[in-house]
């Protein structure tokens, strides 16, 4: 049992270091997409919403209706 958490730990520290390190942000969006999909994104709500703010505050737009709905699905 001890080596099972300690791989869920390892998962849970990897899954939030590819959140923090994913720059791009259709990239992000479907990320935290599958996170939620998965039914796991409770774990990791401050670096989802850390994500969704900068997101968020970007003036970047997006080019094209799939990036749009991902961005209008969480916003």
């Amino acid at each position: 049992i001890e080596t099972q958490r300690t791989r869920v730990e390892e998962l849970r520290r990897e899954v939030q270091q590819l959140i923090t390190s994913t720059t791009e942000q259709v990239a992000q969006l479907e990320l935290i997409d599958s996170l939620e999909h998965l039914g796991v994104a409770y774990h990791f709500e401050s670096e989802v919403r850390r994500s969704l703010d900068a997101i968020c505050t970007s003036s970047r737009g997006f080019e094209d209706l799939y990036s749009s709905s991902l961005c209008f699905y969480y916003f």
